[in-house]
């Protein structure tokens, strides 16, 4: 999976799908997050946070390797956390935006935002992570 990180790239994608999303006739006259919402579409950003988050999942469960070594402890207040691995105090700031733009830092650090009681489920639901749309067709 490609996660771009520079805030060019990212508004580049975001530019193509919010180009795509207004050539649509029933959708020309609402703004870009009106017409995620009738097209029943999330963001670019949204989609990658939802499959980090996914993963995450996947891999506390052993459903997917835990090649990056990510380390989970619990937490009464929290619930199931996912450790952020250190950097080096020396380290250079390309190397730092490098490591905050990792899956091993953002993966566990998105995991850490979802409540306590999602932390616990053996699979996350798709009503986890909907977005409230309106019960417009896109058609």
């Amino acid at each position: 999976m490609w996660n771009p990180s520079k805030i060019t790239d990212i508004q580049t994608l975001a530019n193509i799908q919010r180009s795509f999303t207004s050539k649509i006739e029933s959708c020309r006259d609402l703004n870009y997050y009106q017409r995620l919402s009738k097209l029943k579409l999330m963001s670019l950003q949204r989609r990658r946070e939802r499959y980090q988050i996914i993963h995450m999942n996947k891999v506390l469960h052993n459903i997917s390797p835990n090649d990056l070594n990510i380390k989970f402890h619990y937490c009464d207040r929290r619930g199931i956390q996912a450790a952020v691995p250190p950097l080096h105090r020396g380290a250079s700031s390309k190397a730092q935006q490098q490591y905050d733009a990792s899956f091993a830092v953002m993966g566990p650090k998105l995991w850490n935002t979802i409540p306590k009681s999602t932390t616990h489920q053996p699979t996350l639901e798709i009503q986890i992570f909907a977005s409230k749309v309106s019960g417009c067709d896109a058609g």
